[in-house]
């Protein structure tokens, strides 16, 4: 399925594929930037509010020239953050739209070459299967759905946590863990914390999911298993299909 996109037989469906998915790694880039700059953001910005309260608190007990000047001076700096945190999310609001229309539209392109391939391939001499067209239809718009929302979820996930690393790192050397086991990695044992719980939901996730697969799998082929008992309709209804 992957083969039938990325090397179509098409030259269009060749270049949206690979520009595609060079738009969601793209995306997913920027959304971790975006995560990275209000993290920094909410650190400077909380600390100017607790400075503007600690003056607010000076001015209301003795008011002086210098205390007047400093309160007005943090409130000043604190619009300037506010105006700071609208410059880092304003592009965020027209790209993420337009992202995400590439995306749908990168799936639906990856689904409707994938119904070429297959009615090129198709062999009308063979006997029809009641149905086909149907699960045609929803196999291929269910694997097109899947790999979009797992490839944006896992492009986001790697690129967050590459983000974050040196965050990890600068706290893990100046916080001791509480216990002695995540001692023995030093200043990087944040960042094993973060990756062992990333490790152990996806395995988890895996392992719970895995049977839902089969059960989906098994739904499926009820729908085409002929009535065993042959017992006939308790409505009495003719059958549509003579």
């Amino acid at each position: 399925m992957l083969r039938e996109f990325f090397f179509a037989r098409t030259r269009v469906d060749v270049a949206i594929a690979w520009t595609g998915i060079a738009v969601i790694i793209a995306h997913s880039i920027f959304s971790a930037w975006i995560k990275f700059a209000i993290n920094g953001w909410y650190t400077k910005f909380y600390d100017l509010l607790q400075q503007s309260g600690k003056d607010l608190m000076t001015v209301n007990g003795t008011a002086t020239n210098s205390t007047i000047a400093s309160l007005e001076e943090a409130q000043q700096e604190v619009w300037d953050e506010m105006l700071v945190f609208f410059r880092i999310v304003l592009p965020a609001v027209v790209i993420h739209p337009g992202a995400r229309w590439v995306r749908s539209h990168w799936a639906l392109r990856w689904r409707m070459c994938l119904m070429r391939t297959y009615m090129d391939d198709w062999d009308p001499n063979v006997p029809p299967i009641e149905g086909a067209s149907q699960r045609l239809h929803e196999d291929t718009q269910r694997f097109s759905k899947g790999v979009d929302s797992y490839l944006s979820v896992l492009l986001n996930s790697v690129c967050t946590l590459a983000v974050f690393t040196p965050i990890l790192l600068s706290l893990g050397r100046r916080v001791t863990p509480a216990y002695p086991l995540l001692r023995a990695f030093g200043g990087g044992w944040m960042l094993m914390s973060a990756c062992a719980a990333a490790v152990l939901g996806l395995g988890v996730a895996m392992l719970a999911g895995r049977r839902l697969v089969e059960l989906e799998v098994a739904n499926q082929r009820v729908g085409e298993l002929p009535d065993p008992l042959g017992l006939p309709d308790p409505l009495g209804l003719p059958d549509p299909l003579g």
